[in-house]
């Protein structure tokens, strides 16, 4: 077990120091990309690097602004807009900036710049690095408590979130009647976390669950991702 996870992160650093060297001929950068040397006295520029429109893989990758946040004079975050406020609410001492809107103007406010994967490669060298560098993303708390508010007036026992589907084509998912036998659990409501075009899924979860799945249109998963946050 050992062997297969030393293996498992090796392949993962290599993995790492090839998108970074993608990501350096793809978007020169301006200034320095940091060489995993003391930021104190420093301001970073942390970006992603997304060749492809990967919101959910800058999600998973947004730990890696603690350990330069922690270490840097100042923490300056290009994110995709839709993450900005969520970005910037789960990170103390950082500014985050939407990607594609002046984004010279921050290259020239940094002294070096760093990927995710640059700050992964230099602050990660175990599994249990990995662990520890996990952060929770917290969402709006007065829009949760709103959400919590309205949906609380229908629930029957614990409310439990559900996704059952992806635009990646790499994912292999289950259908959705391979849930029913969860749906089929009495004491819960569900609450649909699903993006797209759905309506005849709840319509078959409605019937599944004689009618304890809670679909808020009032939450749109594509444009408002903060709501989205609160919600889960």
């Amino acid at each position: 077990e050992a062997r297969t996870a030393r293996g498992k992160r090796h392949r993962q650093r290599a993995r790492d120091r090839l998108r970074t060297r993608a990501a350096e001929l793809d978007q020169p950068s301006p200034i320095p990309e940091w060489d995993g040397s003391d930021l104190a006295g420093l301001s970073v520029l942390v970006r992603a690097y997304m060749p492809r429109d990967r919101i959910g893989e800058e999600l998973r990758l947004a730990r890696f602004i603690a350990p330069v946040a922690k270490q840097a004079r100042r923490c300056i975050v290009l994110g995709e807009p839709r993450l900005v406020p969520l970005l910037q609410r789960s990170f103390d001492g950082i500014e985050v900036r939407p990607q594609g809107i002046d984004e010279a103007a921050a290259f020239a406010e940094a002294d070096v710049t760093a990927y995710y994967e640059t700050i992964a490669l230099h602050t990660v060298k175990t599994a249990e690095d990995m662990k520890r560098s996990f952060v929770s993303l917290r969402g709006d708390p007065e829009r949760v408590d709103a959400l919590r508010q309205r949906y609380g007036a229908s629930e029957r026992g614990p409310l439990i979130g559900i996704s059952w589907t992806s635009k990646n084509t790499d994912k292999v998912l289950p259908d959705l009647k391979d849930w029913e036998p969860l749906l089929a659990w009495a004491p819960a409501t569900f609450v649909t976390l699903q993006y797209g075009d759905i309506k005849r899924d709840v319509e078959r979860m409605q019937e599944i669950t004689g009618g304890r799945v809670l679909h808020d249109p009032e939450i749109d998963q594509w444009t408002d991702l903060d709501g989205y946050a609160a919600q889960i």
